[in-house]
């Protein structure tokens, strides 16, 4: 099958706004009074100062501290601090659009500096600098993108060095200094504080296409903010539409569906968002409701701004502590939501802002959505599979059912939700709603359908439950299918027909059982391209909640080992390159007893050094299982060529 039947939607598309103007070491960011539609009393220029260092990060706008980070001398509070941080100002007014933190001290969390970089307008004045140890794990392609932009100085500083500079967005360098200290890697020691300022003469509004004409929504939006690339863009000729023309889905079944987006306080997270689910066939402003959780100004003039229907659960003020009971609140309030607006619809899809979606993501949902009425063994069907990473998963067709709600753009019904509803309400104390709508009181034995290509993308690098590690390891090697007219067989979906298909498979007579008793980790262990049929494993499982065992022939290849979500019936399928692997787990699963007597079976880990060394293995998944013919659509993977092969262990 060609590669070109695919695309990867990286993390490079996502932003990450900050909430409020509280930086999280202590500073302050101060946003300028707007300048609105007074253009004749515009300054003609705007002095910008910055000071970069190891205890103090200051930017100053004509002569008014925007920004001041100091940190005393408590390492805790000094190690909070560690950031590269970035300031954006308007062109046409020298207002502060926005600002970001980066603690690019954490290596994954690098992979947030280049979307928050391509989602500035052409022409923004950007400035940059250094607080503390914000170089310690800075990758080499970062700093080539830094480069790129006009920082210089990033490709060679040091670790400890300090630098600030100002630069035109797509433009020219405008002001830079940095003092190279090589001495430090030895001594230990700080680089010396650096500091710049440059006048810098603002453009007038004719400069601006937008912004010269009558004083309009885009105007008045792209005056205050930023983070939305060509939507604010003066350098285009035609900035991006703010009215789409919907692409048809032929012979849809989704006629009416809506499509419930949750959201927070990250406007250019959910743009993108948006701009996928209209940019795709059977996508529509019509059908289309985003739920806030809160009143974020920057939100909803984006979404007025846009034109999206929206709603706002309003957030308990008592409760900010409690984020699992505050999501899962949110998420009740926003399913009583879109039924309550689209009466007459009998299923709703339910996104969230950093998800992005596929070419074919409607199309798969119209195929699909018919099983829900049909069989009532299933309960929602999902565009997302929690094994479907670049080396496990390439077959676009392939449909398979799973016992737990994988959630990432899923289906359900109003029948379901409004058998869940009266035990939802009931939830006071805090959980997680995604654990709990996955639990068998809940499920009662039903199950979700979902693609081993997964429809959609999560580019979203932290959040309640995701850190910048999870996202490297497990989120940002995913694909997604890039064809629009996808057919899938969704009759053998029904449970006797799934069961007779699965049946099929473990019974034919070129299946073979894995019997060595190498490591899982060893390199050697699970062969890249067995063509000749399936390949089953089996592994200690003893409840549909077990998996230290799984945890360990998941971990050591590549596959989320964070639970045991993922399975039918104890059963786990993916593709190790083009080996076909069915995991049983052994004796939880009803397919247990094909297992021959004498097969080897994986047991569970042997103590904390193993799962500590697993872990250690699992964040590096995507330098240890290259897929190189995928990869060239990943930059945001940060594989980077000068680090060393990377280690595996060998326990026999």
């Amino acid at each position: 099958m060609s590669v070109r039947c695919y695309c990867l939607i990286i993390a490079l598309y996502a932003t990450w706004p900050v909430v409020g103007n509280t930086s999280s070491d202590g500073g302050q960011a101060t946003l300028l009074p707007p300048y609105k539609d007074d253009i004749s009393h515009r300054p003609a220029t705007v002095d910008i100062g910055v000071i970069s260092g190891r205890r103090q990060l200051v930017v100053m706008a004509n002569s008014k501290v925007i920004f001041n980070s100091t940190t005393g001398w408590n390492k805790t509070a000094e190690e909070l601090s560690y950031s590269l941080r970035m300031f954006v100002f308007s062109q046409h007014t020298g207002q502060l659009l926005t600002e970001r933190a980066f603690n690019t001290t954490n290596h994954p969390q690098s992979m947030a500096v280049h979307p928050f970089l391509e989602s500035l307008a052409n022409g923004r004045i950007l400035v940059v600098g250094i607080k503390t140890d914000a170089l310690l794990n800075l990758p080499r392609v970062t700093r080539k993108f830094l480069q790129n932009m006009g920082l210089s100085s990033y490709e060679l500083l040091l670790y400890r060095n300090y630098m600030a500079g100002i630069l035109s967005v797509g433009g020219k360098t405008i002001a830079e200094a940095t003092v190279y200290d090589s001495t430090i890697m030895t001594t230990g020691l700080y680089g010396t504080p650096v500091m710049i300022q440059a006048t810098i003469p603002l453009l007038p509004a004719s400069s601006c296409s937008w912004l010269s004409g009558a004083w309009s929504p885009r105007r008045k939006f792209c005056s205050e903010f930023d983070g939305y690339g060509e939507l604010c863009d003066c350098d285009c000729d035609t900035p991006a539409a703010l009215n789409w023309t919907p692409i048809p889905l032929p012979e849809t079944t989704l006629q009416g569906t809506p499509l419930l987006i949750i959201g927070g306080n990250r406007p250019s997270s959910l743009y993108r968002c948006i701009m996928t689910v209209l940019g795709q066939p059977g996508g529509t402003k019509s059908h289309t409701l985003v739920s806030l959780d809160g009143r974020y100004p920057e939100v909803i003039a984006l979404l007025e701004l846009l034109e999206i229907p929206y709603v706002i659960h309003e957030r308990p003020a008592n409760k900010g502590k409690d984020v699992g009971l505050r999501i899962s609140t949110h998420y009740l309030f926003s399913l009583k939501e879109v039924f309550r607006i689209f009466p007459d619809t009998t299923n709703a899809i339910v996104l969230e802002e950093d998800l992005l979606i596929s070419p074919d993501f409607f199309n798969y949902f119209s195929q699909t959505s018919w099983l829900l009425e049909a069989d009532e063994s299933l309960y929602c069907i999902s565009a997302w599979n929690d094994l479907g990473a670049m080396h496990t998963s390439r077959d676009r067709q392939k449909l398979m059912r799973i016992e737990t709600h994988p959630g990432y753009g899923w289906m359900l019904t109003r029948t379901f939700f409004q058998e869940v509803t009266t035990e939802w309400d009931t939830l006071h104390q805090e959980h997680d709603w995604d654990i709990w709508f996955r639990s068998p009181q809940i499920r009662r034995g039903r199950e979700c359908v979902i693609p081993a290509v997964s429809r959609s993308f999560h580019y979203g690098i932290t959040g309640a439950h995701v850190n910048g590690v999870l996202t490297l390891a497990h989120f940002s090697g995913h694909i997604v299918s890039a064809q629009e007219d996808v057919q899938f067989e969704t009759q053998s979906m029904l449970q006797p027909e799934y069961e007779k298909q699965i049946y099929a498979a473990l019974l034919d007579s070129s299946v073979v059982f894995m019997n060595s008793t190498l490591h899982p980790c060893n390199k050697a262990y699970l062969p890249k391209n067995f063509t000749d049929g399936v390949l089953i494993i089996g592994f200690e499982m003893l409840t549909a909640e077990d998996y230290s065992s799984w945890g360990r022939l998941a971990g050591c290849n590549g596959l989320w080992n964070m639970d045991s979500r993922g399975h039918h019936n104890g059963l786990f399928r993916f593709t190790f390159y083009n080996t076909t692997v069915f995991a049983i787990g052994y004796p939880f699963s009803e397919y247990s007893w094909l297992i021959p007597p004498g097969v080897h079976v994986i047991r569970t880990m042997s103590g904390k050094q193993e799962l500590d060394e697993i872990s250690r293995l699992v964040s590096m998944n995507r330098m240890r299982f290259r897929v190189p013919d995928l990869e060239k659509f990943a930059p945001a993977l940060l594989l980077q060529k000068a680090n060393p092969a990377p280690e595996f262990v060998v326990i026999t």
